[in-house]
């Protein structure tokens, strides 16, 4: 007998296990291969875009700014320059979560705001 789900008491990453055909899975995986991404990433990219549309949520808006990269940062502390955030803000909030890795499998989302910004 299946278990009833489980809400998640962590904001951190959370486990879901899917039963589905072998067919079906090898398909998944193929159909990620080809957009260049994770299969966990296309399956929660997909997972919040049917939420979204079934709860008629707008789409989110795009990042202000492109992700700065390491030479953006390092000019910004030898220069003193303010490195303009996705969210739009100037470093004040952080594209990379406690643990140094990107939120939700590496899609790239500002931690603080929520924008996905790659």
């Amino acid at each position: 007998m299946p278990r009833s789900p489980q809400r998640s008491t962590t904001a951190g990453p959370n486990y879901i296990q899917v039963r589905l055909p072998g067919h079906l899975k090898n398909e998944l995986i193929e159909h990620a291969a080809k957009l260049d991404c994770t299969l966990n990433a296309w399956l929660v990219e997909a997972i919040q875009t049917q939420l979204r549309a079934d709860l008629a949520l707008p789409e989110p808006p795009p990042a202000h700014a492109p992700l700065p990269t390491t030479a953006d940062m390092i000019r910004q502390w030898a220069v003193g320059e303010r490195v303009v955030m996705p969210c739009g803000r100037a470093d004040a909030c952080s594209v990379i979560d406690a643990d140094g890795r990107w939120s939700h499998d590496g899609m790239g989302f500002c931690t603080e705001c929520g924008i996905r910004v790659v």
